[in-house]
């Protein structure tokens, strides 16, 4: 502190060279340089970092520090230190919450809940629908239903529209079970809540000629995996963009699942995107694969009072 404050007084008084001021901050000129040097490096790693998330942002407009992190994974960062650079850059989410109701059930039909306490090793076990909405002008709306599988996380088929017709489940569904390319499933079950849409006998008719199960939700904490995938898929692709209308919306949802599919890795694949984990499954045999639980409302209500603030499938 006094080396500091003798400088200030002195500074103003004669020129120093800089062998002198090496001296009087007792430290040598390779160390200086040296630090000169560490400090610039820091600096344009950073700029390099910054410059690739924001590449990445382009194209996932809202993903968390965590999984550009497992993307870029940067030599001598850690991930303290990058989710640090991360946020003093500016680049931090902030969530919206769906308050708009895209679900009239029909409470009194024959399907029960079919994937309760179900524990899945594979894809093709279960999937899983929701309706979503997005909101494009004061009064108007679109609608996006998506199609998942639960264990890869994978979104298989998607439609938007813009109103809550059964048709466009029926696209999103017709979609599937194209690119899938299997004619008759032997262990698969389709889960969804209990909307006119799931019910129509045009979709369940559907479903059942390539026997797959059909389950419906009991309460609203038993379809949380797709409501997920539905809230990534509005909040941090398509609600950052200018979306005017139904063409716009359905091209920009495409891109948005093709990116999700291809390029979101997640924590619970081990860092790998949906689509990396699927085509990775071969070389897991099933004893070895990670397994993923679905519990039901009223195991959800006995965990929670062990546990408050966990939420369950």
């Amino acid at each position: 502190m006094q080396t500091v404050e003798w400088l200030r007084q002195h500074i103003k008084e004669q020129p120093f060279t800089m062998n002198e001021l090496y001296s009087v901050l007792e430290i040598s000129k390779q160390a200086h340089w040296k630090m000169v040097k560490k400090f610039t490096q820091q600096n344009e790693l950073k700029r390099i970092l910054i410059q690739n998330i924001m590449q990445i942002r382009s194209i996932h407009p809202k993903m968390g520090a965590k999984k550009i992190y497992s993307i870029l994974d940067p030599e001598g960062i850690g991930r303290d230190t990058f989710i640090d650079i991360y946020v003093n850059a500016g680049f931090q989410v902030v969530s919206e919450r769906n308050y708009r109701k895209t679900t009239h059930s029909l409470p009194h039909l024959k399907y029960s809940n079919l994937a309760s306490g179900m524990v899945l090793n594979d894809i093709n076990q279960v999937w899983t629908s929701d309706i979503t909405y997005l909101q494009i002008g004061e009064k108007e709306f679109l609608y996006i239903v998506l199609i998942i599988d639960v264990y890869s996380r994978r979104i298989l088929g998607f439609n938007a529209s813009a109103d809550l017709r059964a048709q466009s489940n029926i696209k999103a569904l017709k979609m599937v079970l194209r690119d899938r390319e299997i004619e008759r499933y032997k262990y698969l079950i389709h889960h969804s809540d209990r909307g006119v849409q799931y019910t129509s006998k045009t979709y369940t008719d559907l479903l059942e000629s390539y026997n797959i199960k059909i389950s419906m939700c009991e309460s609203v904490y038993e379809n949380t995996h797709i409501e997920r995938v539905n809230g990534t898929i509005k909040n941090e692709y398509l609600c950052n963009f200018r979306i005017k209308n139904l063409t716009q919306c359905q091209r920009t949802l495409k891109k948005a699942v093709y990116a999700y599919n291809n390029g979101r890795p997640h924590e619970k694949l081990d860092f790998k995107t949906p689509v990396g984990f699927e085509n990775n499954l071969s070389e897991i045999p099933l004893s070895s694969r990670p397994l993923v639980n679905i519990y039901s409302d009223q195991n959800r209500k006995l965990k929670s009072n062990v546990n408050q603030g966990t939420l369950f499938f």
